[in-house]
């Protein structure tokens, strides 16, 4: 059981302000390990089974028993349609069942509620889905319009009339392509319509290369010129890229214990692995922890990964492949100028949150900058720690302050 919703008693969501307006209580999405599912009764599934069975989505599952109740009276009129609902025109992209759906070469038509014509909020989660649908291998997406005076939802819009299954099989019929359709609406701009249509496609995958979306760019430039559609890729990209530093800046600072974590520009954190925005996974994600100097100079970086992994990169360090590899870290497109820019960026970045590490090389006495008289002696060594891929004694700057002689 992965999907209940409960209509409670109306005395109850008074006693609740958050909620008197709430038709149906249900898990919240962090509540789930995926947020959202797809409400598919087993007779679904089984025509899915067919390549020739074309797909209806409709939001909640109420509409998706009324249309499929309407359809099996109509179905040697209208062909064979599957009806699947989504939990809500936002509320659909992480939904796992997606993987048992394929949708290559399927015809799909969208019935979402009739205030489509007049809401932006839900013509931008109706372009968001078509685009989701083109870059999964439909063949056509269409959407199904209504009088709103009627009903609002297909379901309240049905029952109202005097012949539910004939009024479905217009409408099945009358069916116009949705791109057309909400252009009509003209409630954004071809623009924004190009931004929408590829914002759920690189929310679902942010290094999504532009040269790869250009089959799905096609579909939008039998409309739309393609330096608009250009335009809204470039819109969609930067967007989501802004909800990811967002959203891993959270999780940054639950595994690492770190607030305000700025990435680079270059590079994202996508599902725990360092990439550039090119689409290149480096490695597994890591911050540095502490930048490790010497008395006149800079000797590298004590880096932590996302997995735990905790070791130094010296700055001549030369074979980067092999240093991450050698502590278990995986590894993919990973080179010494990626990494050295990365860090660079980073300690820029995030300097209020990396610490210092003065290392000696021997033991005996040290002048920094400042003038400040320092002596490593093996009476005191035990206040420090002796790190052998740098055959020193390192300590952070608090416990140099101690040895101000």
């Amino acid at each position: 059981m992965v999907r209940v919703k409960v209509k409670p008693n109306p005395t109850y969501l008074q006693s609740d302000p958050s909620i008197q307006n709430t038709k149906y209580l249900q898990p919240s999405k962090e509540h789930l390990k995926h947020g959202s599912h797809l409400y598919i009764l087993p007779s679904e599934i089984a025509k899915l089974q067919s390549p020739k069975c074309h797909l209806i989505l409709v939001e909640g599952e109420k509409k998706t028993l009324k249309l499929i109740q309407e359809l099996r009276k109509i179905e040697n009129q209208v062909g064979k349609y599957a009806v699947i609902g989504i939990a809500g025109i936002h509320n659909w992209l992480n939904a796992p069942e997606w993987s048992m759906i394929n949708l290559k070469g399927r015809k799909v038509i969208i019935f979402f509620d009739a205030d489509s014509q007049t809401n932006t909020a839900v013509v931008e989660a109706e372009i968001q889905l078509t685009g989701f649908l083109y870059s999964k291998g439909a063949s056509q997406v269409l959407s199904a319009r209504w009088d709103m005076q009627r009903g609002k939802g297909i379901d309240n819009y049905l029952t109202q009339e005097p012949n539910p299954s004939y009024a479905l099989q217009n409408l099945i019929t009358n069916a116009q392509d949705t791109i057309s359709l909400c252009r009509a609406t003209q409630r954004m701009q071809d623009v924004d319509i190009a931004k929408n249509f590829f914002l759920r496609v690189l929310e679902l995958q942010p290094s999504k290369s532009d040269a790869s979306l250009e089959n799905l760019s096609v579909i939008l430039e039998r409309d739309i010129k393609s330096k608009i559609v250009r335009s809204g890729i470039k819109t969609a990209r930067t967007e989501v890229e802004e909800r990811l530093i967002e959203k891993y800046k959270e999780q940054i600072k639950e595994v690492f214990g770190v607030e305000n974590i700025q990435v680079p520009n270059d590079f994202l954190w996508e599902g725990g692995f360092l990439k550039t925005k090119k689409g290149k996974m480096i490695t597994e994600f890591f911050i540095v922890k502490s930048i490790i100097e010497s008395i006149d100079k800079l000797e590298g970086f004590r880096i932590k990964t996302i997995t735990g992994k905790e070791f130094i990169y010296e700055r001549n360090e030369r074979d980067i492949k092999q240093l991450f590899i050698s502590h278990g870290v995986l590894v993919g497109d990973i080179t010494l100028p990626l990494v050295s820019e990365y860090i660079k960026e980073y300690t820029y970045l995030n300097k209020a949150n990396i610490e210092i590490e003065k290392i000696a090389k021997q033991i005996g006495w040290y002048e920094d900058k400042d003038g400040n008289l320092f002596y490593i002696a093996p009476q005191t060594t035990n206040k420090y720690i002796f790190d052998p891929s740098l055959q020193s004694y390192t300590a952070s700057k608090k416990q140099w302050k101690g040895q101000i002689l």
